[in-house]
């Protein structure tokens, strides 16, 4: 059963999936339309399935799922992740990209690959400040106060210390 995002609760569980490029309106569109048909039939062990999903800052998809309804389980995970990667194959995303990291640069969103983080800092490119994003928030509370951090005080902090 699909909802709004804005009608999940603070405790329904999210999954954050980070695309490895901007995605157009076109693009964004044919996420959505496909995810609310996968929604709308998502289980788990035949019980339905209360989730939801939005993209934003035109990079990531977010995927809830409201486990006071009912609880997702192993396998329904899975086939929501077997699906992303097949989205992602027909429309060349790969929502499965970990070597990036996003930040809040220039009024925009600015993938950062992994290797490149440290000299980025020490150049001052990547600053305390930085918003960058926690994709491993688990809930859709902890999305809203905890998924935009400065990057001092996200697991990048390591490499602000003098």
């Amino acid at each position: 059963m699909f909802v709004d995002f804005e009608q999940m609760p603070a405790h329904a569980k999210v999954w954050v999936y980070q695309a490895n490029r901007t995605l157009d309106k076109k693009t964004q569109k044919v996420i959505l339309d496909n995810l609310k048909n996968f929604i709308e039939d998502w289980d788990a062990h035949g019980k339905t399935l209360k989730g939801s999903a939005i993209l934003l800052y035109n990079l990531f998809l977010i995927l809830a799922v409201d486990e006071e309804h009912n609880l997702a389980s192993g396998c329904s995970i899975d086939k929501s992740v077997h699906y992303l990667k097949d989205l992602g194959t027909h429309l060349d995303i790969d929502f499965f990209d970990r070597s990036k990291q996003a930040f809040v640069q220039n009024g925009g969103i600015v993938l950062e690959n992994f290797r490149n983080l440290k000299t980025h800092i020490s150049a001052g490119m990547i600053e305390k400040e930085t918003l960058t994003f926690n994709n491993a928030v688990t809930t859709v509370g902890e999305m809203k106060s905890d998924w935009q951090v400065p990057a001092g005080e996200s697991w990048l902090a390591k490499y602000f210390q003098n």
